[in-house]
């Protein structure tokens, strides 16, 4: 009999972080049938209506911590920062959280790792009192974590002090940036001179704890951020793995929530903006006020998640004490107002959505990307100004112009059946001025989609598992100029790979060739892809030698090779690639002495020369 494994998720107080935490729970016992999974939530009002109204997988346990009377603690007493307020009360739970570690612990099963949420990461004290592995699952993006790794390290090794640049002009060279972070984004927490520049710090300090950090990304929206944050050695970071994107379309059976799908059901399509604002994005009676004057303005239909600045105060009757007399008569066949928590994603995926008001929490940049529904930043506090700086830049870096939509996607909604025809119709239906065209497991099969020929420009092609058994057509390599991303793995994809001396794409990153039937010679010409760090043509039926051009990709990070029949010498022009840090070339016949020159690739983290 199989021995019974429980982790222990420890997620943020707020409902965005506590959705990630269980959905990405979903797929971890999914992955192992001995796996359970036990999330120990601080006792909330808000946080028990969400969970109540939840039906979860059978493997997970939702176990809500006891009261816990409002204790002193050392930094976040003074600051009023809500997220360092959540900090705080985080810190003040460990004595619960041990005790529950303590009761689970007793059990026949056994606790397989503790699972903390980047609110939480004092929490990895307790791991280390049990001797229990700890891991990190970082519900913001790559963007937010590798700014507190910088700024631990400026904080740390350089001696600066983060709170005096508030209101400053400084820009920060931080890693996987593209362009310098200005001092005016950087989260309030960070510049609080009342304790939360501390407790960002404190926190910051104890991601080096953990044994591997699960980021709600995924590598094609964050390459430069991803790869910076895998190879950093510097900060001596554990292994990092992006998990998303993770969107739960899940919604409650709560009339409240349904209200506001079937006040959706009643719109046109594509006609209604959606105003949401996260669960502590609160404002002022005057500012609800103002809000409220200019969507009656507009005469544009709406549905607004609405919270006051005071929880206490956010009933249905509060809310509409403040705002304009008669609105909600007057509004009453365009708008709809919700207090309080909203279906979110559901929203989203709603075709009558037209538009999306954000706080730029990393969940509703996700859905919002997921669903195609473009985004209006309305960033409030936390990391929310990083958030929309990196979704403006999936645009603005890519040649977007201030017309187009802020969210560029067309993704149909964890892959599916799709025929070529659907493909077509949803590129269609959404103008395709598109910047992500990702139709992994559909079935677009046999052959290459050919509608993919006449867009317009496009940076992320993902057609992998997608049923194809083509050979690969020329008019690939020069489909989009502004491509950075090509996967076609895991296809039945015949043929050579085509060649491409008149190619130069610039900006091509990643290409992903892997788990086909390709068969010849690798071309020899990968000097017309300059900018490439990641290429994999493993489990193939390529033979000839490795080609020495690949010398030329000095950006070159990921090499993988393994499982083809090729042969000869490991080319001696590869080690001008400074930064490779992972090289899999096993289940191959090469020959020759293994090169000395592997010892000078200082960042090299993997080499596999098995079976050759």
């Amino acid at each position: 009999m199989e021995e019974a494994l429980e982790l222990i998720f420890v997620p943020g107080p707020g409902i965005g972080h506590i959705v990630s935490a269980i959905e990405v729970g979903k797929l971890i016992v999914n992955e192992d049938t001995r796996l359970s999974i036990t999330y120990l939530l601080i006792n909330d009002p808000a946080v028990r209506e969400y969970t109540n109204s939840r039906q979860v997988h059978p493997r997970l346990r939702l176990l809500n911590l006891p009261e816990l009377a409002e204790v002193s603690s050392d930094f976040q007493t003074k600051s009023k920062l809500p997220e360092i307020k959540s900090v705080g009360r985080v810190d003040r739970q460990k004595p619960l959280v041990r005790e529950a570690v303590v009761g689970i612990m007793a059990t026949e099963t056994r606790v397989a790792g503790l699972v903390v949420d980047m609110f939480c990461l004092t929490m990895t004290d307790v791991a280390d009192e049990f001797s229990i592995p700890a891991y990190l699952f970082f519900a913001s993006g790559a963007g937010f974590l590798s700014l507190m790794v910088y700024m631990r390290r400026l904080t740390d090794e350089h001696g600066a002090d983060i709170t005096e640049f508030r209101d400053s002009d400084e820009k920060f060279s931080v890693p996987g940036f593209v362009n310098p972070v200005p001092a005016r984004v950087l989260p309030s927490a960070m510049l609080d001179k009342d304790g939360g520049s501390v407790a960002v710090m404190s926190s910051a300090r104890h991601i080096r704890k953990v044994r591997g950090i699960f980021i709600n990304t995924f590598q094609e929206l964050e390459p430069n951020l991803f790869q910076s944050l895998s190879i950093s050695n510097e900060d001596k970071l554990p292994p990092v793995y992006a998990v998303g994107p993770i969107v739960n379309f899940q919604t409650s059976p709560d009339s409240k929530y349904s209200d506001a799908i079937e006040f959706l059901d009643h719109q046109p399509r594509k006609s209604v903006v959606f105003l949401c604002f996260g669960s502590e994005g609160r404002f002022s009676d005057a500012q609800i006020r103002e809000l409220a004057a200019a969507l009656e303005s507009t005469g544009r239909r709406f549905l607004w998640s609405l919270r006051r600045g005071n929880q206490s105060e956010s009933s249905n009757a509060a809310v509409e004490s403040i705002l304009p007399e008669g609105f909600l008569e007057r509004t009453k066949g365009v708008g709809r107002v919700m207090v309080g928590w909203a279906p979110q994603a559901a929203v989203l995926a709603h075709p009558a959505v037209r538009g999306f008001v954000s706080h730029c929490g990393w969940n509703s940049i996700l859905e919002s990307m997921w669903c195609g529904v473009p985004m209006a930043a309305w960033p409030l506090y936390a990391e929310q100004q990083i958030n929309a700086m990196v979704a403006h830049k999936i645009t603005a870096s890519k040649g977007a112009s201030h017309d187009e939509p802020t969210s560029s996607v067309v993704w149909p909604a964890k892959g599916g059946n799709y025929s070529q025809q659907e493909c077509m119709g949803v590129t269609q239906s959404h103008g395709f001025e598109k910047k992500f065209v990702l139709l992994a497991k559909c079935n677009v099969g046999p052959s290459f989609p050919k509608w993919i020929q006449t867009q317009r420009s496009f940076n992320v092609l993902d057609l992998s598992r997608a049923n194809i058994t083509d050979e690969i057509p020329v008019w690939l390599w020069s489909v989009s100029p502004s491509l950075t991303y090509l996967c076609l793995s895991d296809n039945q994809i015949t043929g050579p790979i085509p060649l491409f001396y008149a190619v130069s794409y610039g900006r091509f990153w990643i290409l992903d060739l892997a788990n086909n039937q390709l068969a010849g010679e690798i071309p020899n010409c990968w000097e017309k892809l300059p900018y490439l760090f990641s290429l994999s043509l493993a489990n193939n039926r390529l033979w000839g030698e490795i080609p020495s051009s690949l010398g030329s990709l000095h950006d070159l990070t990921a090499l993988q090779l393994r499982g083809n029949s090729l042969s000869g010498v490991f080319p001696s022009t590869l080690r001008r690639c400074r930064n490779m840090n992972l090289v899999d070339v096993a289940e191959n016949e090469l020959t020759g002495d293994i090169p000395t020159w592997f010892g000078e690739m200082n960042q090299m983290t993997f080499l596999n020369l098995g079976a050759n």
